[in-house]
């Protein structure tokens, strides 16, 4: 029989995360990963053509570096991990009219940009805006441990400016930015940036993500040199100098448990591990339900009925990924752009229009916002000498409802997103493109079942699913009523996304149920 004391499903960054800490601990552990490659969404790989690297789902680590986890895990002294960060010059918005605003990690510099590009009112108010936006990030993003109960919550938030902290948290972006800015265009900026965790501008509960431009002036913007996969391998390093393992190709089937104690698992060749202390799963509870890794017939009815509530948002996203000659170049801006630019193409109210296409099933085809972002102007190493990657995305529904299958229209709908980048662009053309790559949102979840009906975030951030309600009351501190399993990964607190903090914090509590710590 083969034993560890604990056995980790998901060699996602959470899964490896927590793994590391507890191998530095001395505990056997042994990690389980269904595809060919570690990483889950932190992976990196030539899906164009050779040379070419691509991370094709997870661009950016700026959460996880502002945390001390890599310190800790000595990964970047010992393991081989080197981050990237832009120069001053961070990011690129343009609109419409040909108006080019420019982000700078410098805040002075920005202010003068909003200043000259929108209004001086802006400019003035974007400083009390970047304020908030730091007090909101310190409370409630990243934290390296478990959710603060309700009336912990209530007890934190007090004093003379409380009202005005719960109206943001809970208010939409759309009224946070009117309640701060004047210029639409700008607002359109910061609501689109604030989209990025997959919740449009009008869903209340979401302000806070609105703020997310103004935390980068002191988190800045990390990539991990060599691609997002980069970070997997320092931490399978790790794992494997304090004695852990690791498993490909080792799609777990069912979790085995045994008058109500989880003993192992059992995979899809119907091989069976054990674990003596700890199982940690990092599938999304919801997905370990429906797929029965888990029985139903283990947990009392109420929960399984919280969790049968679980949504993932209702916003995926189409990739297309270029290998190209030469960066892009835009009609209004001189020089080599920032390496993330964001396609403004509508104002705020239109965002809204955008956002209700995306959840009736049909996406918009004209005057779409765009991300788009050129990573090898950061890291050469990730293209052959004197070539670079290029990546554009926009949200997308997981179902079309417009007659077509994704299958069949994802590349039509790619030569739409193209057509749209090129009316800000000069050189996106055929001689300039050399191989293109597109993953729809069935693509999304087909690499990574994690990514549940094309979510990258697990499960929908509003706050019905958020802080202790993440992912239900009875499981927001990572452990399950079955004695020693474990749950972990963006559907646990706080969210999706390179965080590192779920892998952290379900490591400290196997490890204070160990007594251990």
């Amino acid at each position: 029989m083969i034993e560890y004391d604990v056995i980790i499903i998901g060699a996602g960054h959470n899964g490896l995360i927590a793994a590391c800490y507890l191998a530095k601990k001395g505990l056997k552990v042994h990690v389980l990963e269904r595809r060919e490659i570690i990483g889950g969404d932190t992976i990196t790989e030539e899906v164009t053509s050779p040379g070419f690297k691509h991370n094709v789902a997870a661009h950016f680590v700026a959460q996880l570096a502002s945390t001390n986890i890599p310190e800790e895990l000595e990964l970047y002294t010992k393991y081989g991990l080197k981050l990237l960060t832009p120069e001053n010059k961070i990011f690129l918005g343009a609109f419409p009219d040909q108006t080019v605003y420019v982000q700078y990690k410098d805040l002075e510099r920005t202010l003068r940009e909003i200043e000259n590009k929108f209004s001086k009112r802006d400019s003035k108010a974007y400083l009390d805006y970047y304020n908030i936006g730091k007090k909101l990030f310190e409370m409630r993003v990243g934290q390296l441990a478990p959710p603060s109960s309700p009336k912990d919550m209530a007890e934190a938030i007090t004093g003379p400016e409380s009202e005005d902290f719960w109206w943001l948290i809970k208010t939409n972006m759309e009224n946070v930015l009117n309640e701060f800015f004047e210029d639409d265009k700008f607002k359109s900026y910061l609501a689109w940036f604030g989209c990025m965790k997959g919740t449009d501008p009008y869903q209340y509960g979401t302000a806070p993500f609105a703020f997310t431009p103004a935390i980068m002036h002191d988190t800045g913007f990390s990539m991990v040199k060599g691609g997002t996969g980069g970070l997997p391998i320092a931490l399978e390093k790790c794992l494997k100098n304090n004695n852990g393992s690791d498993q490909i190709n080792a799609e777990v089937k069912e979790i085995i448990i045994k008058n109500g104690v989880a003993k192992g698992v059992k995979l899809v060749n119907n091989k069976e591990i054990y674990a003596k202390k700890a199982i940690i799963s990092n599938i999304n509870i919801k997905l370990m339900i429906e797929k029965k890794i888990l029985s139903p017939e283990h947990l009392d009815q109420d929960i399984i009925r919280k969790i049968k509530r679980l949504r993932a948002g209702y916003v995926s996203c189409i990739s297309t990924y270029y290998d190209i000659n030469e960066i892009p170049k835009y009609k209004s801006y001189k020089g080599i752009p920032p390496f993330e630019q964001h396609i403004q193409g509508l104002n705020i109210d239109e965002l809204g229009d955008f956002f209700h296409g995306v959840k009736m099933g049909k996406p918009r085809t004209s005057g779409m916002p765009l991300l788009v972002n050129c990573e090898s102007r950061l890291d050469p190493s990730l293209a052959p000498r004197g070539k670079h990657t290029l990546w554009c995305a926009t949200f997308a529904p997981y179902e079309l409802k417009n007659g077509k299958k994704w299958d069949d229209y994802k590349e039509e709908y790619a030569d739409i997103m193209l057509e749209n980048l090129q009316d800000y662009t000069e050189n996106l053309n055929k001689s300039n493109i050399l191989a293109r790559h597109v993953d729809s949102p069935l693509d999304l979840e087909r690499r990574n079942p994690n990514n549940y009906k094309g979510y990258w975030g697990m499960l929908e951030l509003t706050p019905d699913q958020s802080d202790f309600l993440r992912p239900t009351m009875e499981l927001s501190n990572y452990r399950t009523p079955i004695k020693n399993l474990y749950i972990t990964g963006g559907g646990t607190f706080p969210s999706g996304g390179v965080t590192g903090a779920p892998g952290h914090n379900v490591a400290q509590i196997v490890l204070e149920d160990l007594k251990l710590i």
